[in-house]
């Protein structure tokens, strides 16, 4: 891909109406798909990834990263692989688990090591590994940025059970791989993962089945989410690297077939005092999750739940725990919200006694799609308003927006590039 031919924008509008980004390619350019990742202050993660001519079993991946304070568009380096002799030889010369390059002996491990570590579901290499070799592949869903002064760090985690050796893990492993800005570079890191749970096999449990939705910021923590288990959190901040692990205050893994970032959602929010509080809220239909709300389900309860920061337990831990805040059933509602079910909750960041969920009627095919703001103090619905026209937008520039979205809705991602 031409980095020189791209060009991206990111108009803003006033909350709590929807902004979106645009990139614009150059005519003639190959069919490229773009995905929006992450954000942060005015830092914009987004991937773009298009099949190679001769493999088209294979993608281009690149990340980019676009800054709204004074516009400007990075393309990143890619993150390189290399053999896991060189980077245990690197471990045990530099007396410590943290590589520059990429080798782990884990699924993302290099194509031609043999003696590579895999899981029992995943297949041994291939000889012949095509155009991406020596090349790392993200899970585009797991990785996150963290904007600080004029530098940034770019972060993807994954949790393996193959474990590297002095990470120091017992069962499993945080492998991240690591971009700062101010050097320009790739680096990984593996590390074990500290707990707050009292029956270690329920924990491993959780984190074996571990699939990140997204990454969020948190004051100084980037934390990854999953949303049918738990947060991972990382200290950006800290002197010592650690990632935390915190169970969601729900059952975990009883629906795994429905998507659940449709249903909940961890959303940063402001008090009075401007301090950052983390809410998770969680839209449970009577009929239960699906994998797309079926019709007649405007029924729900809707809880609400708090992070409470407790300090450090003493080994360099913060001591976590959810606080039930409020639980909010749909005939509580003056008036109840119409036209379908509510999903995709989101809270506003300023006025956290608001949340916003999107709504439209049941069905296949091109319709109108609101969003509704729920005063929650009041549990009252305020007015919707528009935010696809249907068939009506077809006809307009965002056409190929409106079609992806009919079958393929996103969770909205908060952004606060409009501040800057």
């Amino acid at each position: 891909m031409d980095e020189q031919a791209r060009r991206s924008a990111a108009p803003a509008k006033a909350p709590p109406a929807i902004s979106r980004f645009y990139l614009h390619m150059p005519t003639g350019a190959a069919e490229t798909h773009c995905r929006i990742l992450a954000s942060h202050r005015d830092a914009l993660l987004f991937s773009m990834y298009e099949a190679f001519a001769d493999e088209p079993r294979f993608y281009d991946q690149e990340l980019f990263v676009y800054i709204g304070g004074t516009p400007s568009l990075t393309l990143l380096p890619p993150c390189c692989t290399g053999s896991i002799m060189e980077e245990e030889e690197a471990y045990y010369a530099s007396d410590n688990s943290s590589f520059t390059s990429d080798g782990v002996a884990s699924w993302l491990a290099s194509d031609d090591d043999d003696d590579a570590c895999y899981d029992d579901d995943q297949q041994q290499p291939q000889e012949e590994t095509g155009p991406l070799t020596g090349i790392t592949q993200f899970e585009l869903q797991a990785v996150g940025i963290y904007r600080h002064d004029d530098n940034y760090v770019v972060a993807y985690l994954c949790v393996s059970r193959c474990i590297t050796p002095g990470s120091q893990a017992k069962d499993l492993e945080a492998q991240m791989r690591l971009y700062y800005s101010s050097d320009s570079r790739w680096e990984l890191h593996a590390l074990p993962i500290s707990h707050h749970h009292h029956n270690a096999r329920t924990y491993i449990s959780d984190l074996t089945r571990w699939s990140c939705t997204k990454v969020i910021t948190f004051g100084t923590y980037l934390c990854w989410i999953d949303y049918n288990c738990g947060i991972l959190f990382w200290d950006v901040s800290a002197e010592v690297l650690q990632v935390t692990f915190l169970k969601l205050p729900v059952d975990a893994h009883l629906f795994p077939e429905a998507c659940m970032d449709m249903y909940r959602n961890i959303c940063v929010v402001q008090d009075q005092g401007n301090n950052k509080k983390m809410k998770f809220i969680d839209v449970r239909p009577y009929h239960g999750y699906y994998f797309r709300p079926p019709p007649n389900s405007s029924h729900f309860e809707l809880n609400i739940w708090t992070l409470a920061i407790d300090g450090d337990d003493g080994n360099n831990n913060m001591m976590m725990s959810w606080v039930h805040e409020l639980v909010i059933r749909d005939h509580d509602l003056v008036p109840s919200p119409h036209h379908g079910p509510l999903m995709f909750p989101v809270m506003s960041t300023e006025e956290p006694h608001i949340a916003y969920f999107m709504v439209r009627p049941y069905g296949y095919f091109v319709n109108k799609t609101w969003i509704v703001p729920l005063d929650l103090n009041g549990r009252s619905a305020k007015d919707a308003f528009l935010y696809l026209k249907g068939e009506e937008d077809l006809l307009g520039d965002d056409a190929d927006t409106t079609r992806t979205n009919d079958h393929c809705f996103e969770p909205f991602l908060t952004c606060d590039v409009n501040l800057f």
